[in-house]
């Protein structure tokens, strides 16, 4: 019982803390390559635009994006190289942010709820191979890393890349036990 309330526990503080952290800072200028790819816009435009407050010299940005100039449907997915990132995250926050505001939480709303969801099949994998309790000291350890916590609060698709390894990590593993019959 007393393990449950302290894994009920661990799991309403993270999501506290990271739409804290969520909502805490406004978006960065990596974060504006999210916007940009998800709508499939023109990226060296954008570019130019995202830097003009805070750069002083952004044709030196726009010199490195050249090739990328038109490229600016979702349909054309080599726009996607330029982020060296797979598109899928991309294709999912496109529409995402279509239905939904321009608010920064909304736009991290997506990577919170992966990054929880990291977290979780990070508890379940660690079950397969210790005990509850030892696996409960993991989830809060990866709960509360700064790391964790940084990557679970920035509009990029590095949450959704853990997600996708631990729950391929989990089926993996769950289908070699079916096979071999233990």
């Amino acid at each position: 019982m007393m393990r449950y309330v302290i894994w009920i526990t661990v799991i309403i503080m993270a999501i506290l803390l990271r739409v804290w952290l969520a909502t805490s800072k406004e978006l960065s200028f990596d974060e504006s390559f999210t916007i940009t790819l998800g709508l499939g816009l023109d990226l060296s435009r954008a570019v130019y635009q995202f830097s003009q407050p805070v750069m002083q010299h952004p044709v030196q940005i726009l010199e490195s994006f050249s090739a990328l100039k038109g490229m600016a449907n979702l349909a054309n997915l080599s726009v996607y190289l330029a982020d060296l990132n797979p598109p899928l995250y991309f294709l999912i926050t496109g529409p995402w942010i279509l239905a939904t505001s321009m608010q920064t939480l909304w736009l991290r709303l997506p990577v919170v709820i992966m990054s929880l969801g990291s977290a979780y099949y990070f508890y379940r994998l660690l079950t397969r191979f210790v005990s509850k309790t030892f696996a409960l000291f993991g989830l809060a350890v990866m709960a509360f890393s700064s790391i964790h916590l940084f990557y679970g609060a920035l509009a990029r698709p590095y949450e959704m890349m853990l997600l996708l390894a631990l729950v391929a990590t989990l089926t993996l593993l769950n289908r070699n036990s079916l096979a071999s019959g233990s």
